[in-house]
């Protein structure tokens, strides 16, 4: 450890092991020589004043965030701050009180070949404390398990790690924390857990509150409960094995299986309304659907048909031109219609990129919109050809999507002509006898691809 310089004191050099003597062939140093160093001033917030004690002089912690050799170490502030000489490079510094293990906010910053001031905040202890209650019934959680850690100290630091539980009221404490970035996480059976990363304090209002109060009350925090959904798979005499299909909420967890009798339950945690269903059968199709009404009751059994009175044929059609472009494309055709009950839903089967007749036996509405697709995991699909079909009340239906052309491409730019990247641009059929809607998210370039005309009236919005 260097001693404290005093701040008329000329700047202290930090150089990490053997350093003086290296080269560093890309500096275009001439060898021998030692790598520039520039002057940086710590300053503290809040200073301890220059009458203070040396036993009470706070310790500069520094680290270098690229890694290099010599990357971390401390300094005693004398007065006010401290002055050093270090090399080029990204720094994160920060000042903890002596005999504490409380570590101040993080400061990250460059050094390059000008002199450089950083301000650092002094650490200071403050408590918390909540009251953990269910999102529903709003009675409180007792024995939950509550850990908090500090994620934003570079690993060589000793970080904080702290653990509580709820009592029988919900509520809990801990003590010790510190200005910084914390992982917030609580876990208990049957709700969905909370992981958050939060800066404890939110800003210069809450410092101050913290300060002359020591402890952050963040009131009642809420738990969604996870609810299990009962599912019954009727329309199923093509299938002699229901175990195949498997259903999930689009947006967490893992594919339930249905049963031999073609029954599942599913726990649902964090959702929105409509609840988004993803099925899959047994073969290459998959479906999704809504729960328009979000959670049904306990002792509600949701009925999905897979098969029933009227069957879509779809005979694929390509121009030439346009085969050669999707060799090396995933495609799909889909199906989306609204169901008499008023669900929204789609049924999706991937297939080679060449022409073929294929069928979906699941179709439950008088129209149906039918899509060709191309697609990219991960990614939104996009959308080469379009057309609403009227369905026949019973039996078979049988239309004819020819993909005549690509897609065609869209480019968002701002007023100075600069590419516009993540804008969502959507189209829905008007009149609105389906929800379901296709589009796709400009990329860097600010382009989206987007089929070139529909055979129905629909409107487009961008958001």
């Amino acid at each position: 450890m260097l001693p404290s310089p005093g701040l008329n004191q000329p700047a202290q050099e930090v150089l990490a092991p053997g350093a003086r003597d290296s080269v560093t062939a890309s500096s275009g140093l001439e060898a021998g020589r030692p790598e520039a160093r520039t002057a940086v001033a710590f300053r503290l917030k809040n200073a301890l004043g220059a009458g203070s004690s040396r036993g009470a002089q706070p310790v500069l912690k520094l680290a270098r965030s690229d890694g290099a050799r010599g990357s971390t170490s401390e300094h005693p502030c004398g007065g006010d701050g401290a002055e050093l000489l270090l090399l080029p490079g990204d720094y994160r510094a920060a000042i903890q009180e002596p005999g504490a293990e409380t570590i101040g906010p993080i400061e990250t910053f460059t050094v390059e070949s000008e002199p450089l001031v950083v301000t650092l905040g002094r650490p200071f202890p403050f408590g918390l404390d909540l009251r953990l209650v269910d999102l529903n019934s709003h009675d409180p959680i007792p024995f939950a398990a509550l850990q908090l850690n500090r994620v934003d100290l570079p690993k060589e630091w000793d970080s904080r790690s702290m653990e509580s539980m709820t009592d029988t009221d919900g509520f809990t404490e801990v003590t010790g924390l510190s200005p910084g970035q914390w992982r917030f996480r609580l876990e208990h059976d049957g709700h969905v857990t909370l992981d958050e990363e939060l800066w404890l304090p939110l800003d210069e209002a809450e410092e101050a509150l913290l300060r002359r109060e020591g402890v952050l009350h963040l009131g009642d925090v809420h738990m969604n409960p996870i609810t299990p959904i009962q599912f019954q798979l009727i329309g199923t005499d093509a299938w002699d094995d229901l175990s195949g299909f498997r259903i999930a909420h689009t947006h967490q967890g893992t594919p339930v299986s249905f049963d031999s009798e073609g029954h599942a339950t599913l726990p649902v945690g964090d959702y929105t309304r409509p609840i988004y269903l993803k099925l899959w059968y047994p073969d290459d199709r998959r479906a999704v659907f809504y729960l328009n009404n979000g959670v049904p009751g306990p002792e509600d059994v949701q009925l999905i048909t897979v098969g029933g009175k009227q069957t879509l044929e779809v005979d694929l059609r390509f121009a030439d031109d346009v085969l050669e472009q999707l060799a090396d494309k995933n495609c799909a055709v889909r199906v989306a219609f609204r169901t008499e009950a008023g669900e929204d839903k789609f049924v999706s089967r991937d297939i080679p990129s060449e022409p073929g007749v294929f069928e979906f036996t699941s179709v439950q509405s008088p129209v149906a919109m039918l899509n060709f697709v191309t697609w990219e995991e991960g990614q939104l699909p996009v959308d080469w050809a379009t057309r609403m079909v009227e369905m026949e009340p019973e039996g078979r239906t049988s239309a004819t999507l020819v993909v005549e052309r690509g897609p065609r491409t869209l480019r968002f730019e701002d007023r100075e002509g600069e590419p516009i990247a993540g804008v969502t641009y959507r189209m829905y059929q008007n009149p609105n006898r389906t929800t379901w809607v296709i589009g796709g998210t400009s990329d860097e370039s600010g382009e989206v691809e987007v089929p070139r005309r529909y055979d129905q009236k629909l409107c487009s919005r961008m958001t």
